[in-house]
């Protein structure tokens, strides 16, 4: 290592849901980071599941972002995600 060569640190980021996604990606740039993750997948409570026998996916976790969020829609955007306003009625399913 040269004396114009400086160690990126190494961080490591316990959960993959919106929170240490969004941490990684603004750590990403100045650090290496992994993130640490519990579950198969990597969203946290967001959760969509897409049967083979249905027309549409079902959302069986966090599925609706409440009132104005800055971040949240900024993210949305530079993702490329599309966000659809909605209406209607909503179901709970309990066992």
């Amino acid at each position: 290592m040269t004396a114009r060569t400086k160690k990126k640190e190494h961080i490591i980021i316990l959960g993959g849901g919106a929170a240490g996604l969004n941490a990684a990606r603004e750590l990403a740039t100045n650090c290496n980071v992994t993130i640490l993750e519990a579950q198969g997948s990597l969203g946290g409570r967001i959760n969509t599941i897409i049967p083979e026998n249905l027309n549409h996916p079902i959302e069986a976790g966090a599925e609706f972002m409440h009132g104005q969020l800055p971040l949240t829609s900024k993210l949305i955007r530079e993702a490329g995600v599309k966000s659809i306003p909605l209406e209607g009625k909503m179901f709970n399913v309990t066992s």
